[in-house]
C-alpha cells in the first residue's frame, strides 16, 4: 500500500487490517495515488501505480527516499479499543528452559505461526524486488518502521530475517545509509536489556514505546497488560542500552491516548506533564491519538452509538 507524505505510525492506524507490510513512498508524484473509502473505517490508501517507476516523470529524475513499514501482528491480548490487524498470542513466554508441557506446546505452536508469517513477508518483499528490478539506480531508504501489533513480542531472529531481506537481499533495489532511521514499536513489560542490546546490534536506533497512560487504573480499563511501573523500568532499560554518555543519544517516542472515559482535563494535563517532565531522559516525540470507538471492540459494545462523559460516574460504569 502506497501513501504520499504519511508517517509510519499514523499509516498503521489508517490501515488496521489485512496487512503484511506497507511500503510508504514519500514523493511529489501526487498523481500516482488515490484514496478509497471503506465503510466504517478511516480512509485507506489504494494503489493506482504499484511501482516506483511512476515516481519519476523522466529518466533524469533521481528517485526520492522512501520508508518501509513492516507489520508484526503479535499481541499478548486484544485491548478493549483495538480493531487493528493483530494475532493475540497470550503471555506464556519462557526462556526455552521451562519444562512445563503447556508452555512447550504453546511455544511450538507460536514458532509454527511465526515461521509462516516471516516467510510470507519475505516472499512479498521478493515480489516487490522483482517489480523494481529494472530500476536504473538504487532507491534510497530513509526509514524502516516495525509496527504492529507488538513487534517486541517477535523473536529477534524474525526481526533480523526481515531486516536482512530488505537491506541485504541480492535483488533488493534499495540503498541504505548511515543516516537511516530504523524504528521498532515496543510495549512496556515485553522486553529486557538483552533484547534491546540485540536490536541495537541489528541497527535499530529509535524505539516507539506504547505507553498509552501512566495510570494503572486507566491501563486496566483499556485492557493493557503493562503497569505504570513497567513504563519507568522500560525507560531505564532504554537509557542503559542506547544512552551511552548523553541524554540526547536516546531516540525514543511514546504513544498516548487522549479522550478516554474517566480521564478529566486535569488528569490529561497530568499525563502530558509526566511525559514531558518526569520521564528521564524525556522522549523526543509524543504520538497522541484521540480515542475512536470502533465497532466489534469491547469499547464499541460499551459506547457504540452514544456519547460518554469523562467523569467518575462514566468511568465506574465502564469498569463494571
Amino acid at each position: 500500500l502506497f501513501d504520499q507524505g504519511s508517517d509510519s505510525e499514523s499509516m498503521k492506524r489508517k490501515a488496521p487490517f489485512g496487512l503484511v507490510l506497507l511500503l510508504l513512498l514519500v514523493s511529489s508524484a501526487a498523481d500516482a495515488f488515490t484514496l478509497s473509502q471503506v465503510p466504517g473505517r478511516q480512509q485507506q490508501p489504494a494503489i493506482r501505480h504499484a511501482t516506483t517507476r511512476h515516481l519519476a516523470a523522466s529518466a533524469e529524475l533521481t528517485p526520492r527516499a522512501v520508508g518501509f513499514y513492516v507489520h508484526i501482528p503479535y499481541c499478548r491480548q486484544r485491548c478493549r479499543y483495538c480493531n487493528f490487524a493483530i494475532v493475540p498470542i497470550g503471555n506464556r513466554f519462557d526462556d526455552g528452559q521451562n519444562a512445563d508441557s503447556r508452555v512447550s506446546k504453546w511455544r511450538s505452536g507460536f514458532d509454527a505461526i511465526d515461521n509462516k508469517y516471516t516467510s510470507a513477508v519475505c516472499k512479498e518483499l521478493e515480489s516487490l524486488f522483482r517489480q523494481e528490478k529494472e530500476e536504473p539506480t538504487k532507491i534510497p531508504l530513509h526509514s524502516i518502521y516495525f509496527g504492529g501489533g507488538t513487534p517486541s513480542l517477535a523473536p529477534i531472529s524474525t526481526i533480523e530475517t526481515i531486516l536482512q531481506t530488505i537491506l541485504e537481499h541480492p535483488d533488493s533495489p534499495f540503498a541504505s545509509s548511515s543516516e537511516m532511521e530504523i524504528t521498532i514499536e515496543m510495549d512496556p513489560g515485553t522486553f529486557d536489556v538483552e533484547k534491546l542490546q540485540s536490536l541495537r546490534t541489528l541497527g535499530f536506533n529509535r524505539i516507539s514505546l506504547g505507553v498509552q497512560s501512566f495510570s494503572d487504573e486507566t491501563l486496566a480499563l483499556l485492557g493493557r497488560q503493562h503497569t505504570s511501573q513497567d513504563i519507568w523500568e522500560s525507560v531505564q532499560m532504554l537509557s542503559k542500552v542506547f544512552d551511552e554518555s548523553r541524554s540526547d543519544n536516546l531516540n525514543y517516542s511514546i504513544d498516548l491516548i487522549s479522550g478516554l472515559p474517566g480521564v478529566s482535563l486535569a488528569d490529561w494535563a497530568e499525563t502530558l506533564y509526566t511525559a514531558v517532565n518526569r520521564l528521564q531522559p524525556p522522549p523526543k516525540h509524543l504520538s497522541i491519538y484521540d480515542l475512536q470507538i470502533e465497532s466489534g471492540t469491547v469499547f464499541g459494545n460499551w459506547y457504540g452509538g452514544e456519547t460518554y462523559d469523562t467523569d467518575e460516574t462514566s468511568h465506574n460504569r465502564s469498569a463494571q
